[in-house]
C-alpha cells in the first residue's frame, strides 16, 4: 500500500497550526528538501518534546489549583 505525500504547503501549514517558531519550520523544510531524514526528526522530536513540557507544566498547574479548591472547601471558604 502506497503511502499519501505530503507536499511542502501542507507541512508548513501543519506546524504553524502547532505553533512551531519560523526558524524551526524552516530548518525542516530545508531537511526534508535535501532529503535528511535524521535531521528533519530530531526537530520533529525536539517540537514535540517542547509540547510535551508545555503540557506537563499546565498539568501541574492544574493538580495545585485543584489542591487550592480543595483546601478551600475543606475550610468552608468556598461554598460548593
Amino acid at each position: 500500500m502506497n503511502s499519501p505525500i505530503v507536499d511542502e504547503q501542507e507541512i508548513l501549514l501543519a506546524f504553524e497550526e502547532l505553533g512551531m517558531e519560523p526558524e524551526m519550520i524552516e530548518q525542516f523544510i530545508e531537511s526534508f528538501r535535501l532529503g535528511q531524514r535524521d535531521k528533519g526528526r530530531r526537530i520533529l522530536t525536539s517540537y514535540r518534546f517542547k509540547l510535551l513540557s508545555d503540557v506537563h507544566a499546565k498539568q501541574d498547574k492544574l493538580y495545585c489549583m485543584d489542591f487550592l479548591i480543595r483546601k478551600l472547601k475543606s475550610n468552608k471558604a468556598l461554598e460548593w
